[in-house]
């Protein structure tokens, strides 16, 4: 029997860099300290790492080269994918696949499910009595390749496989440490690192995913403090720390880089302390704020939070703290003992888990009336609440910054169709669905779509391309990823839907007026009120599919209505939501509070 090794490297989001396992400590990361220890007994041969982003990829290729251990690339959105991709490579051979929180596991265990697997001759073995993630399956490739027909999550990857075997759901496949001592089961027989290991599996919750990795961070030891010795450098410009927790990057991220780039125009100095490295910080550095990752989750309560805020804010001094998302309670508690204001920029219309910062904060920054009514509805006084649009670079975001045809070759689009663009996570209130339904029912023969954001909710994904399947709209349909220059795809459309629920307000809406691109949005939530409607933008009822059919059959039949429509949308954005005007009403909050 071959058996296959598959260490699997769960992707990220793709504007985010910092992969945990690949965190160098003192010349030591996870993934290293993981292939140690497998490769004292596995034949470098029967091992590969597979990974499904670039990031995971190069952080295994250079932690892998000593070993000279393969990383192979699958194209699959999830793990069942990625495995099923091997399979088809591998046939006739067994799979073991595990996750580097393998690191945390008895050191004997992957052994002992290997002779458990192959003495039985299973089509499919898996662990139990470890966390999950700490465990390991095994499967024969005929399996995979079957479950891999059934376009599930990966999530359910475990339970797909006991449905295709139509095994009992009660039913143990032998569970680790059974039958010894409890504590046992837990023990990691190794010479590196024992009492940490064991402390990173410690109350864990059976599917905790990244918290094992940052546990085990936390016990090696925590991360330098903010590099923000600036005390002596003190001169007379004023100070605005910006704060935001792990993050991708989407349109609140884009407006707060587009805020910093206006308040750094009216002469402030700016820091930031963004969660986890990418594209933010990489953006925000690049629009003159001094930026600090801590790579570990600094909102959370504890000593270490408490420590972190008070060298943050001894080193910053900053004259107010502006939080984009919610910055912990320990900054929250040590600003306002300090007498530092804090500004909270509300860009959600739910508030759960904001409570305490809503409480706490000096004021808060509104994207739009509808977040205003929102948050008097939750009990935050009207007088502490200022509403600010969000602002767009008109120099930037201006027609023909790109050219269409070579954008729509570049991005393999059909030149000649009638492109209707959707920017949006995978999320149901994001309605893709509804965009979906409208599309199919506007009769317009060259309507192609191009929906941008594949990161979210895996088996909406699914969901959503059966769908257009039955709609007949999967030829007529592009998915792209995220995009690192936004304007590309913005450029190569015909006009711009976003008809959200709940929508605070909108970022791409923004950016397609600038570029002067007609726009169809919701009168669900905020987004309705950027746009003047009938003259800069379209607004349709809220999961009114036959009036967003309505709309774009107009829209494809006239380009000069398109036409007058974008221009129309371009000369509010450079009247109304500029970087000027929307930095001059934030800062002006700054200085009120201050």
């Amino acid at each position: 029997m071959r058996l296959i090794n598959a260490l699997y490297l769960p992707p990220g989001p793709p504007s985010i860099t910092y992969r945990v396992y690949a965190e160098d400590l003192g010349g030591f990361t996870l993934l290293g300290w993981l292939l140690e220890r497998l490769l004292r007994r596995i034949p470098v041969a029967d091992l590969v790492i597979l990974t499904q982003d670039e990031v995971s990829r190069e952080a295994a290729r250079r932690i892998a080269r000593p070993w000279r251990v393969a990383v192979l690339a699958s194209g699959g959105e999830t793990r069942l994918d990625a495995m099923a991709e091997l399979a088809r490579v591998a046939p006739g051979s067994h799979i073991a696949c595990f996750w580097p929180e393998l690191a945390f596991a008895p050191s004997r265990m992957l052994w002992e499910v290997w002779a458990q697997h192959i003495e039985h001759d299973h089509r499919y073995t898996r662990t139990l009595g470890v966390p999950s993630f700490a465990g390991v399956e095994i499967f024969d490739s005929g399996l995979l390749r079957a479950l891999g027909g059934l376009r599930v999550a990966g999530a359910e990857l475990s339970d797909a496989a006991a449905r295709l075997l139509k095994l009992r759901p009660d039913l143990v496949w032998g569970e680790y440490g059974a039958g010894g001592d409890a504590d046992d089961s837990f023990a990691v027989r190794d010479s590196l690192d024992l009492r940490r290991a064991q402390a990173s599996l410690e109350g864990l919750p059976e599917d905790y995913g990244f918290d094992a990795l940052e546990l085990w961070k936390a016990v090696r030891g925590r991360a330098d403090s903010p590099p923000f010795g600036l005390q002596a450098e003190r001169g007379y410009g004023r100070r605005v720390l910006y704060v935001t927790g792990r993050s991708g990057y989407s349109g609140g991220e884009e407006s707060l880089r587009t805020l910093a780039v206006g308040v750094g125009r009216l002469g402030w100095e700016q820091y930031a302390v963004v969660g986890l490295e990418g594209v933010l910080a990489d953006r925000l550095r690049e629009a003159g704020a001094a930026v600090y990752c801590p790579n570990w989750p600094f909102t959370t309560e504890g000593e270490d939070g408490e420590r972190f805020a008070h060298e943050l804010l001894d080193g910053v001094q900053p004259d107010v703290v502006h939080c984009n998302s919610d910055p912990g309670a320990p900054l929250l508690r040590e600003a306002r003992r300090r007498g530092i204001p804090t500004v909270m920029h509300v860009r959600v219309p739910s508030f759960e888990g904001l409570e305490h910062v809503l409480e706490e904060a000096s004021a808060c920054i509104a994207v739009s009336e509808y977040v205003k009514r929102r948050l008097v509805g939750a009990g935050v006084p009207g007088n502490r609440i200022r509403v600010a649009y969000d602002g767009v670079e008109t120099d930037r975001f201006r027609p023909g910054v790109y050219q269409r045809d070579a954008v729509r070759e570049e991005l393999g689009l059909p030149g000649d169709a009638f492109i209707v663009l959707l920017i949006a996570r995978l999320a149901e209130n994001k309605r893709h669905d509804l965009v979906l339904e409208a599309a199919a029912a506007a009769g317009v023969p060259d309507l192609h779509l191009v929906f941008v954001g594949r990161h979210g909710d895996l088996l909406l994904l699914r969901s959503l391309e059966s769908k257009a399947d039955l709609l007949g709209l999967t030829q007529r349909l592009t998915w792209l990823p995220f995009q690192e220059d936004i304007r590309k795809v913005e450029c190569a459309a015909d006009v711009l839907v976003l008809c959200s629920e709940d929508e605070p307000a909108g970022t791409c809406v923004l950016e397609a007026m600038a570029l002067g691109m007609p726009v169809v949005v919701s009168d669900a939530a905020g987004t309705c009120e950027l746009v003047e409607a009938g003259v800069s933008g379209w607004v349709v009822g809220a999961g009114d599919a036959a009036g967003l059919a309505a709309a774009l059959r107009q829209l494809a039949a006239d380009p000069s209505l398109r036409s007058s429509v974008g221009k129309a949308a371009r000369e509010r954005a450079e009247r109304l939501y500029t970087v000027e005007a929307h930095a001059e009403s934030v800062c002006q909050l700054f200085a009120a509070i201050g």
